[in-house]
């Protein structure tokens, strides 16, 4: 997971061996980043100066990023009550795995079994369940 995409494995057994579920992929949608900068084009008239920084720039992505972390957090809760899994590992950047634990429910943390600071959403599935089981421990598939 980075701070724009999260991709989720699932039926991922302890011997690495993939049940067949389908991958869950989540995007974000930069809906502050977006709204700011609407407004700052509003304002700024017909040609903005490409190196210039809008003003808030920075929150507005802070924004987004908290609340891509909570909508992922959500779909985790989600499956987890469905009964869906029983163990979770996360792979992430690194700020973001402290933003994860910190919005997970205590139920969610609690079947928590790896936190790996390492982005992986850029791997072709096949790759990415090979990187995942041999940073787990578990035979590759």
């Amino acid at each position: 997971m980075n701070a724009t995409r999260a991709r989720i494995l699932r039926g991922v057994d302890a011997s690495g061996h993939g049940a067949g579920q389908a991958e869950l992929v989540m995007r974000t949608r930069h809906r502050h980043l977006r709204l700011m900068m609407d407004r700052h084009l509003a304002l700024a008239g017909p040609a903005p100066s490409p190196s210039s920084r809008p003003p808030g720039t920075v929150d507005a992505l802070a924004e987004d990023e908290r609340d891509f972390v909570r909508q992922v957090v959500q779909v985790l809760e989600t499956h987890r009550l469905a009964g869906d899994f029983e163990h979770l590992a996360v792979f992430a950047t690194p700020p973001l795995l402290g933003r994860l634990h910190t919005e997970m429910p205590a139920r969610l943390a609690a079947i928590l079994i790896a936190e790996r600071p390492r982005c992986l959403v850029h791997l072709p599935e096949a790759e990415l369940l090979q990187a995942v089981c041999h940073d787990l421990g578990a035979s590759e598939p």
